[in-house]
């Protein structure tokens, strides 16, 4: 595979999403394949990859794969992630955690999922259960406290059928292992930091910590109010 070939494909992909997302909420799929023009072909030979499977791969952390909603989903668009701050459009439904999974229940932080589907490369792979992170550290080291081990058999190979379901089965192995509740890996609980207890906080900090911008906002708090919550420790 001709890496500098599939890096220079790779940029010119992720320039031509971030210019249609300047004047949009999302980038037809289909779109972005005429405006690649013969680095899709490209692209396709290089990787044995679909495009939409190479941007859920390359760009996990900034961009999600939507189908149409409705009972025929066929048509895909690619979107900012929820967490880069972005609305998801109401008309989709995000695809690339699994289309049935995501009418079932919440999304998993995007971390998260990165750490599951980001294809491993050496060492041992580790999560920080605070923000979500993971890290791979060579063997015979150890991780800070607070990270906790995904074993490379649960991370997905990069050339096999039907990836995001077998990435949605290796999480909840992983889950049933380690004996975490899956709603404390979802975008919202996960944004809000209660996976690990928030040692040394003040009640006013882990309050902060626990709210949305939109609470944010629409919260206020008197100073007597402010200084007593400073003074106490979560």
């Amino acid at each position: 595979m001709s890496t500098d070939a599939l890096d220079g494909i790779a940029t010119r992909i992720e320039k031509s999403i971030e210019a249609a997302l300047e004047n949009s909420s999302f980038y037809y799929l289909s779109r972005l394949g005429l405006d690649l023009g013969n680095d899709l072909q490209t692209l396709k030979l290089l990787t044995k990859r679909s495009l939409g499977d190479f941007i859920r791969e390359r760009y996990s952390e900034k961009y999600s794969i939507v189908v149409v909603g409705g009972p025929y989903k066929t048509t895909q668009a690619v979107i900012r992630n929820a967490s880069q701050g972005a609305e998801q459009p109401s008309i989709f439904n995000v695809e690339n955690q699994g289309t049935s999974d995501a009418k079932r229940s919440p999304r998993y932080h995007y971390r998260f999922w990165a750490a599951f589907s980001v294809p491993y490369q050496s060492g041992r792979r580790f999560l920080n259960l605070r923000d979500c992170t993971f890290e791979n550290v060579p063997d015979g080291s150890q991780p800070p406290d607070g990270y906790v081990e995904i074993p490379q058999e649960l991370i997905a190979p990069t050339e096999i059928a039907d990836r995001d379901k077998l990435i949605l089965e290796n999480i909840q192995k992983w889950l049933d292992r380690n004996q975490f509740d899956k709603s404390d890996f979802y975008a919202v609980r996960a944004q809000k930091h209660v996976i690990a207890p928030a040692t040394g906080l003040t009640v006013l900090e882990a309050m902060i910590a626990a709210l949305d911008t939109r609470q944010l906002a629409s919260t206020s708090l008197t100073l007597d109010v402010v200084s007593a919550l400073m003074r106490k420790r979560a």
